[in-house]
């Protein structure tokens, strides 16, 4: 296991290495630039000022020089500042990373809750009734996009009954409120993932309930409840908890339109306006950051799954 580790941990290097170097050309191939931005065509600049704010912002090195520039910061901790407000671009994520982490947690655990004794039962009540209508609604709710049912969700009630939900609340204001504010919208999150994670938990539980050792468990006289809760279900959240750590990235693009749609000042709205800004050090910051945690939850998985299942070895 833990030469299984170190060399999982040596391939993140370049894997990052690559990342970032495309996070670095790709923000600069956006049309526009930040000068133009902050211009908004409300003057001209000459391109004598134009030079002077190119150099003063390092946009005028040639592009190598500012992917080596900008590996040498990260090395040292630092995500670089602003281009439109000169504050750091740490600064400026921790004030906002735990909300957006609080949103994500709850959306996962709203899909877990739901999409678990779903998948479930679906599995032991096969192609009864029940089991084909809760296949039908998580075939609904794959289908729907995320921007589509927060847009729904806020517009629908105001046209039909007046009524607006609840947009987000800061904890200063009340706990209760706040809790309240974010529940909306990390349901929103949860439905495309709690309908593919329950579609996988049946069809895992239909393979494992067929297997030998199962049929020994029930020929032994085990309930069953203990059947299915200490033998089948464990075995069958293997795929589910990869499915978890692919639905992380979908989970954080769809953040930035819930975020935005109802907003809460979390990573995913402060992404988004420093795309509109073309602010290039707060776009680049947001996505090595996101980067690293999807490159570190992967490993996670994975080793995972020699707990999940103690013949799975890591080689």
């Amino acid at each position: 296991m833990s030469s299984y580790l170190i060399r999982r941990l040596a391939l993140l290097v370049p894997t990052l290495m690559v990342i970032i170097f495309m996070v670095v050309v790709l923000v600069r191939l956006m049309p526009g630039s930040v000068i133009d931005a902050a211009v908004d065509g409300q003057s001209q600049l000459s391109q004598v000022d134009r030079t002077r704010l190119e150099e003063k912002l390092g946009l005028n090195d040639p592009l190598p020089i500012q992917y080596v520039d900008y590996v040498g910061q990260l090395l040292r901790g630092d995500l670089g500042r602003s281009l439109w407000t000169d504050r750091t671009v740490t600064e400026m994520v921790g004030s906002r990373v735990w909300i957006t982490a609080e949103l994500a947690g709850m959306a996962m655990l709203f899909a877990l809750v739901i999409s678990i004794p779903v998948g479930v039962i679906c599995a032991v009540l096969k192609n009864s009734p029940i089991d084909h209508l809760l296949r039908a609604v998580t075939v609904v709710g794959m289908s729907l996009p995320v921007f589509t049912t927060a847009t729904m969700v806020l517009v629908l009630p105001a046209m039909w009954w007046q009524w607006t939900p609840m947009l987000y609340r800061a904890p200063s204001v009340g706990l209760g409120l706040h809790l309240s504010s974010m529940l909306l919208p990390a349901g929103i999150l949860a439905i495309g993932m709690a309908t593919s994670q329950a579609r996988i938990v049946r069809t895992m539980m239909l393979e494992v309930l067929s297997q030998d050792y199962i049929r020994t468990a029930r020929a032994k006289g085990i309930g069953r409840f203990d059947v299915i809760a200490r033998h089948a279900l464990k075995n069958a959240l293997i795929p589910v908890v990869t499915l978890i750590a692919i639905e992380v990235v979908w989970l954080l693009s769809g953040a930035v339109i819930v975020e935005r749609v109802f907003g809460i000042p979390g990573l995913g709205d402060l992404l988004l306006r420093a795309v509109g800004q073309r602010d290039y050090s707060v776009v680049q910051g947001i996505t090595v950051l996101l980067a690293v945690f999807v490159l570190v939850l992967n490993l996670v998985v994975d080793l995972s799954y020699g707990w999940l299942d103690p013949r799975i070895k890591a080689r």
